[in-house]
């Protein structure tokens, strides 16, 4: 163990096997001090490099130090450590008091015990706003479902916020793009369970739940300011079926003094359901009107899917003709195009937008776009990403192997997605399925 004023550092060995394939033999901790409130935990294997999410893109850089809001307290005779606020001396975080950790290739779990009960976040899924402590497990894994009651949904954020009884209040991020489980118990505590990665805290100490979520956002990036118009009314419906019920609608609503900003067409103004087409038949003068919108003072939204059309003729269809030729989509296990089924009449692929060709290839994808319909934004869907086989259309997933399965409802990750061994240039499909989505909102916003 060693420590400065900014940092610290502790090693452990293993003192048991875990009853997980392939233990880590030695740990290392990385306690980083910051700012003045905020405490970053590192927890990994030293000897072996492990996936690291590079999104979002936060600064670990330490601020200069002031009058430090809480306190890290590490026992030689016991494995983990307590994170105490000095101002009253509550334990924020404490991993010392529920036995040890568990760390293997695909396994890493983690508890802590909690000042309160009242905890709030770790979705997204359809839940009560206040989480259920009694031993209530929350999977944490993008997944394009119906929404249940308890059931994890499109996206993942694993940040939590606690409001304790006196109404002072904590945060903790889990930075890890891994599938997970978060366990929450009515000690009160937490366990956090993810099947790869490394075990990447932060712990925000408060004291008010403003003060925490500024705390958060500062780490991982604040809200961007919407324009103007994006805050107003908006009218959408999936199969208008063609312009003409399109402009009834938006007609009717302008004639019945209804003050709303945007109108958006779902994936029924395309030409078979292809990105970046739109149907010269039933929605033949989109442009037009649009650019009635435009001269009403009001906004124009279309849906944009990342799965491309992989069956049509070649030569005709440029999406898929220039991600072959950028080299821009996911690959499968043979290093071929990975082909599913999303909404196109046929196959689809999928770009990687962690390839350094693929925003390239986006931005030339919506300007081209953009020149025949002058649409205002993009609604970027199915990005979990969504994949209506269980892997792929061509060819089959190499056996996913897993010692523990978070509790997604489904029998195997990769329902309704891609292969856990496809390939993205940042790495395989396991590692980076939860952020999907974010990359493609990158490359979208530029």
């Amino acid at each position: 163990m060693t420590e400065d004023k900014h940092a610290m550092t502790v090693y452990y060995e293993k003192a048991r096997p875990s009853g997980y394939p392939d233990d880590f033999e030695t740990v290392r901790m990385d306690f980083k001090y910051l700012s003045d409130d905020v405490l970053g935990v590192k927890i990994y294997d030293p000897e072996n490099k492990r996936f690291e999410p590079p999104y979002p893109e936060i600064s670990l850089v330490s601020k200069p130090l002031g009058t430090m809001k809480y306190r890290v307290q590490i026992e030689g005779s016991l494995v983990g450590f307590k994170v105490i606020r000095n101002a009253d001396n509550v334990t924020i975080f404490n991993t010392q008091d529920v036995g040890g950790l568990i760390l293997s290739n695909k396994m890493l779990q983690i508890s802590a015990v909690l000042p309160t009960d009242r905890v709030f976040g770790l979705g997204e899924k359809r839940a009560r706003f206040m989480n259920n402590m009694n031993w209530n497990t929350i999977a944490i894994f993008n997944r394009d479902r119906v929404p249940r009651e308890g059931m994890n949904l499109y996206g993942s954020h694993p940040f939590y916020l606690a409001v304790e009884q006196n109404g002072n209040s904590h945060g903790a991020l889990l930075l890890n793009s891994n599938a997970m489980d978060v366990v929450l118990q009515p000690t009160p505590g937490i366990t956090y369970r993810t099947i790869g990665g490394v075990l990447n805290l932060f712990v925000f100490a408060g004291p008010s739940p403003k003060d925490v979520v500024s705390q958060y956002t500062e780490l991982i990036g604040r809200p961007f300011m919407p324009p103007y118009w994006a805050l107003g009314f908006h009218l959408c419906k999936f199969e208008y079926g063609n312009l003409n019920v399109t402009k009834q609608v938006w007609q009717a609503n302008r004639d019945a003094g209804i003050p709303f900003d945007v109108q958006w067409n779902d994936i029924d103004y395309m030409s078979n359901r292809n990105d970046f087409t739109y149907d010269k038949e039933k929605f033949a003068e989109l442009p037009q009107f649009v650019n009635k919108i435009h001269s009403e003072g009001m906004h124009y939204m279309i849906i944009i899917d990342p799965g491309i059309s992989a069956s049509e003729k070649p030569g005709t269809y440029p999406p898929y003709d220039r991600g072959i030729e950028m080299d821009i989509f996911v690959k499968n296990n043979t290093n071929q195009p990975f082909i599913g089924k999303v909404w196109n009449t046929g196959s689809t692929v999928f770009p990687d937008f962690t390839h350094p060709n693929s925003t390239a290839y986006w931005v030339e994808m919506m300007t081209n776009f953009h020149k025949k319909v002058a649409y205002d934004g993009a609604w970027i869907d199915m990005n979990e990403p969504s994949n209506f086989e269980d892997g792929p259309l061509v060819g089959s997933c190499l056996p996913e192997a897993l010692p523990y399965l978070p509790h997604t409802s489904d029998p195997y990750l990769r329902a309704h997605t891609l292969c856990m061994d496809a390939r993205h240039a940042a790495g395989p499909h396991y590692d980076l399925h939860n952020l999907y989505a974010i990359t493609e909102a990158i490359a979208t916003n530029l």
